[in-house]
């Protein structure tokens, strides 16, 4: 017996609005379980932000965390970098796709037919009721102890909201707990009296982005505050879209310090001069002890402003060692003065410094430094132990976090 027109029309129905009532209940479901295991994760980070642990902890996350997490090489308590990554359900896959899509090494043209594809795709998945958004975090141990805790997450505004001429672009937030508060060009050492610093950035390709490091010496009160984050951002119910919505305590602090003068650690009354040796030499890039050589004094015949310029042979490398060996000599000359040198300020032949550089060495530069008195101290006990005090809180090698990536892969730390 066939079935009656009527009946076959009903059933049609049916099935046209059921399917997008189970997209929508699954997606909503996902949404929120992001959200519920994003809000874990961070607490868990916070956690260990302001009581770091050892290889022990990321054992005990691996039992909790492992389908989402990933690491590169051996994961010991000698070196371990583990990555956690949650995403939604759009984000997961399309990246996977376009990681095979990547492999394939396919032609510019299929590349951007593919590209359309996925921002149709894109608006489909907004269309019943998703957001694509993610949460991220990482953790380094080496030598048994845990010098890097961060935590990030990020969420894509709708197209035609906020900025970037209509186009969606990631909102996203980031704190991490660094064993230096400086560790990128991109941040002013103004900020090393503070303890921390932030960088706000509204203007970027494709996203805005607030992000605060900081270390263990750092107020626990102050990693607390910044780590107040709206997770509501991360749901389609709550159309986040500048990092005031997801971060709102952080983002206040990073207008203000956008607003503090940016320090200059080659003036002698600079913000790089008031912090402590040990803060100097726990945020230096390489520290080496040297031994004047050659001293001058000079006089500008136009300024009448004083001079010294001097060439010291390094007698030992305190700090990493990479910018130059024991018995080479590096050529320095301080700033201009506009008033005389001090009897103790004259450098004498046979003095020894500490040179303490805060960027690293290009292939390309030529072993010379001007430098101000409180920049480079004089080699003293007092002054030795405060230096060895600020080496033994950088467990720094030179590994940088990626959390600025703009490329649309993700975007956090690879």
């Amino acid at each position: 017996m066939r079935p009656r027109p009527r009946a076959v029309f009903r059933r049609t129905l049916y099935l046209l609005i059921a399917i997008p009532l189970v997209l929508f209940a699954s997606i909503q479901f996902q949404q929120r379980l992001l959200r519920y295991r994003a809000e874990r994760l961070h607490a868990e980070i916070v956690a260990l932000q302001l009581h770091p642990g050892t290889f022990a902890d990321i054992q005990r996350m691996q039992k909790e965390w492992g389908r989402f997490a990933h690491y590169e090489g051996e994961c010991t308590q000698h070196h371990c970098i583990y990555e956690i990554k949650l995403l939604d359900q759009y984000l997961r896959m399309s990246r996977s796709a376009w990681d095979r899509l990547n492999r394939a090494n396919l032609p510019v043209t299929e590349e951007w037919r593919i590209d359309k594809a996925f921002e149709y795709l894109s608006l489909l998945y907004r269309a019943v009721g998703g957001r694509p958004a993610e949460a991220n975090a990482d953790l380094e141990v080496r030598d048994n102890h845990m010098w890097g805790v961060n935590f990030g997450m990020g969420a894509y505004t709708s197209p035609g909201v906020g900025r970037n001429e209509g186009h969606e672009y990631m909102l996203a937030a980031h704190t991490g707990l660094n064993s230096r508060v400086l560790g990128s060009a991109l941040i002013d050492s103004k900020f090393l009296p503070l303890g921390y610093s932030d960088y706000l950035e509204l203007h970027c390709l494709g996203c805005e982005v607030v992000s605060a490091t900081f270390t263990a010496q750092t107020d626990p009160l102050l990693i607390k505050r910044f780590n107040q984050l709206n997770f509501n951002c991360l749901g389609p119910w709550h159309p986040c879209k500048h990092p005031e919505d997801m971060a709102p305590n952080l983002t206040l602090q990073a207008q203000l310090d956008m607003k503090l003068p940016n320090a200059n650690s080659s003036d002698s009354d600079s913000t790089y001069c008031k912090v402590s040796i040990a803060v100097r030499a726990r945020e230096a890039e390489d520290i080496v002890l040297v031994q004047i050589a050659t001293p001058q004094l000079h006089t500008d015949p136009d300024s009448r402003q004083q001079y010294q310029t001097a060439t010291a042979i390094v007698q030992q490398q305190l700090k990493n060692g990479k910018r130059t060996a024991v018995g080479s000599s590096i050529d320095f000359v301080t700033v201009a003065s506009a008033k005389s040198f001090a009897p103790d300020e004259i450098w004498k032949k046979g003095q020894r410094l500490f040179l303490l550089y805060s960027e690293p060495k290009a292939n390309d530069i030529v072993q010379s430094r001007e430098i101000a008195p409180c920049n480079d101290p004089a080699d003293t006990s007092a002054t030795l132990a405060e230096i060895r005090s600020g080496i033994a809180l950088d467990g720094s090698t030179g590994e940088q976090w990626d959390w600025y990536d703009l490329s649309g892969e993700p975007w956090i730390w690879r």
